[in-house]
């Protein structure tokens, strides 16, 4: 982009290697804290929003185990957690299901499309599964070497290639 406006609409991101060890409890607190900081507002740290997250993502149960000790499934909805701490109007995912057993990735998937469907927040999702972007976007774009070499909403695309799924040939 050549020349844009700068976003000025709060924003969070959750990476493949997510967040240190810890209690969830302690870590959601400590985020809290510290988006704050980075703000420029002080003593915001809100007790109930860091209780309904936990809830949201299933580790209220689970808030004062270290994390080291969690699943790769509740890790990744705590990097999702964490991320939503400051209830952000954009959010970017980057493999957010990668590993994650299918229940929990179904879980997530449903945080998701609830975060954008209720609360109005944009999600960018980077994805290698095909049915996930499916499930989860309402547009995609498919990039290859760099480039973007298709892009449009899922039923578009596959009314393109004029099958019902997409099958990758190595």
């Amino acid at each position: 982009i050549a020349r844009s406006e700068p976003c000025r609409e709060p924003s969070a991101a959750v990476l493949q290697d997510g967040w240190p060890t810890g209690t969830v409890d302690g870590s959601i607190h400590a985020a809290t804290t510290a988006h704050c900081a980075i703000g420029g507002v002080d003593d915001c740290v809100d007790v109930p929003v860091a209780e309904e997250l936990l809830e949201r993502v299933g580790l209220t149960e689970a808030a004062d185990r270290k994390v080291g000790g969690y699943s790769g499934g509740m890790k990744r909805r705590l990097d999702l957690a964490l991320a939503l701490v400051h209830r952000p109007r954009v959010l970017f995912l980057d493999e957010p299901t990668t590993g994650l057993d299918p229940q929990s990735r179904t879980a997530l998937w449903d945080e998701v499309a609830r975060l954008s469907r209720d609360d109005g927040v944009t999600v960018f999702l980077t994805t290698q599964y095909l049915e996930e972007a499916d499930v989860l976007a309402d547009r995609v774009g498919i990039i290859d070497h760099g480039r973007i070499v298709a892009e449009g909403t899922p039923t578009a695309l596959k009314a393109e290639i004029g099958r019902p799924s997409v099958h990758a040939i190595p």
